[in-house]
């Protein structure tokens, strides 16, 4: 069980960073689709982080 919730804290962490890379680049190179993918990025990653917070309050009492 610790190692599922450090996998997901994990790919989390990994997808903010993807998500601020992509926020960054958006700024230096002006293409339509950067903004797409900065919205899926941003979906992605809050889906992720709601994913976390469903399982650390699923656990919690345990």
């Amino acid at each position: 069980m610790a190692s599922e919730s450090a996998y997901l804290k994990r790919k989390l962490v990994i997808w903010c960073v993807i998500t601020l890379l992509v926020f960054a680049t958006r700024f230096y190179l002006a293409f339509a689709w950067l903004d797409l993918v900065f919205v899926l990025c941003v979906i992605w990653t809050g889906l992720l982080f709601l994913g976390y917070c469903f399982f650390a309050l699923k656990n919690l009492d345990k």
